[in-house]
């Protein structure tokens, strides 16, 4: 083939396609690849990249809607900004030398075999992918979706298929930070409960080897024993100053209220407390007092004004002046559609969770429930949004809470972070096994790249909850189902 040659389909590879190039491929994106990642079509490097028609139709359906819409704006923002007073029809070169373009063929739906849906855009981008391969004889075409079923559907048609593989986190384990072990020098334990003003101890006087000190990162929530007495001490080590930072134990004794129930929970509201960490990732099944302990720590800070246990000054502590929490709104099963009535009603059902939460807050420490809940909310201390209320946002001395973040994706995930303002904390709760939505795994949801990503900065932490609280059964369905 001559190297200035186009194909059966239109698609430019002037300079690509040659002599000892037979590695290259084209790949053809679903549409769920760019909702997940709007920058997805320059991650392919040296090979080419063809977008059907109709994932640019789709694109344009969804523009307005209420939950991707800003999505999906980011997406044509992208393709254009990229592609400038290019023609993306003949092929616009990306960074990596393979060609971007957009195929305008069309495809005639009689080709799909009996039962399927001829008017489907998922079957007519299969379908494009399956041209490609037919008068593409010199290259290898792979059709690159999220979606599980459509990539079977295409194998079942002969077309090579993929996942989305350029948002997987890098670094899997450390997706898994759970409470680290480490044997010190008895009389650290004892400095550490004894010193109650400072409430830490040098690395120096622990008896802690080379090896482990070069294994600690920042925050790190570890257990300290004494190499012959055995007596434990829960801290978190701060880089900043060398030292490690005593936790209080937990309790269950009811009296005290609502209160860190065992070693992780204690760890997950000191960590929330402290002021100096600006972002706090909490990851864990479901019943481990994840999104109650994130609650506790704004209630305490935003409603109460108490510092307790945070390690600081109070006098240094943010001027936090209300709770604010976002939770995505995909729903498990069949999706419900639209629902009427106001802003507040049409969020109700997934406010439920976080409210019955503040509930049991309410009436442990002003005796009230309903009515104290609504005030707070009336008056903006609490406010309870869905995702796509972000934008254009800017949260000031805010509490942030973002509950069940394994349901978004880097990109949205990506766009709640950079809203935050001056004096404002974020706690990010998730349970990486308990993915809800169809094109998102356990290593490649927003809450996993929060995690790789933040990994190792001074204002960052991330506690992995392993120990169900809400019941007996819960923790046990948590485990075997």
């Amino acid at each position: 083939m001559n190297s200035s040659a186009q194909s059966a389909s239109g698609l430019a590879v002037s300079g690509v396609v040659g002599k000892g190039d037979d590695h290259l491929k084209i790949y053809v994106l679903d549409t769920c690849v760019l909702l997940h990642d709007p920058k997805a079509f320059l991650a392919f490097k040296e090979h080419d990249v063809v977008i059907p028609i109709v994932v640019l139709e789709e694109l344009d359906n969804l523009k307005h809607d209420d939950r991707r819409g800003a999505t999906v704006r980011e997406v044509i923002r992208q393709l254009d900004d990229f592609v400038g007073d290019k023609s993306i029809q003949h092929g616009v070169k990306l960074p990596g030398g393979g060609m971007l373009k957009v195929d305008m063929d069309g495809e005639n739906p009689d080709r799909l075999p009996k039962g399927w849906n001829r008017e489907k855009p998922d079957n007519l981008i299969i379908l494009t992918a399956s041209r490609l391969k037919d008068t593409r004889t010199d290259r290898t075409v792979v059709l690159v979706s999220k979606d599980n079923n459509m990539r079977l559907k295409a194998n079942s048609l002969g077309v090579t298929n993929e996942d989305y593989r350029n948002d997987n986190t890098p670094d899997a384990k450390r997706l898994l930070a759970e409470i680290v072990e480490i044997i010190v020098n008895d009389d650290a334990i004892v400095e550490i409960h004894q010193n109650p003003h400072t409430k830490m101890v040098g690395i120096g006087s622990t008896g802690l080897d080379a090896d482990i000190i070069g294994m600690l990162y920042p925050n790190m929530p570890c257990r300290l024993t004494g190499r012959n007495a055995r007596n434990t001490a829960l801290a978190v080590y701060k880089k900043s100053d060398n030292a490690f930072h005593l936790v209080g134990k937990p309790s269950k004794d009811a009296k005290k209220g609502i209160v860190p129930r065992n070693d992780e929970q204690a760890f997950a509201l000191y960590l929330a407390m402290d002021p100096t960490i600006q972002v706090v990732a909490l990851s864990g099944q479901a019943g481990t007092g994840k999104s109650l302990m994130a609650l506790l720590a704004g209630w305490r800070q935003v409603i109460l004004s108490e510092y307790r246990g945070a390690n600081v000054d109070p006098q240094q502590m943010p001027n936090l002046g209300r709770i604010l929490v976002f939770r995505p709104t995909h729903e498990i099963g069949k999706e419900l559609g639209f629902l009427p009535g106001t802003l507040e009603e049409k969020i109700a059902p997934w406010q439920r969770p976080t409210l019955s939460n503040l509930a049991l807050l309410a009436e442990k420490f002003t005796g009230g429930v309903d009515h104290d809940i609504a005030r707070l909310m009336q008056d903006q201390k609490i406010e309870i949004l869905p995702i796509n209320h972000i934008r254009g946002d800017t949260a000031n001395h805010t509490f942030m809470i973002v509950d069940d973040a394994q349901n978004l994706t880097p990109h949205e995930m990506k766009a709640i972070i950079t809203r935050v303002g001056q004096g404002t904390k974020v706690i990010i709760n998730g349970d990486l096994e308990q993915v809800d939505v169809s094109f998102l795994g356990p290593t490649s949801n927003g809450f996993a790249h929060v995690i790789s990503k933040f990994h190792g900065w001074s204002k960052y932490a991330h506690l992995r909850l392993t120990k169900g609280e809400r019941s007996e059964v819960a923790e046990y369905a948590a485990k075997i189902l």
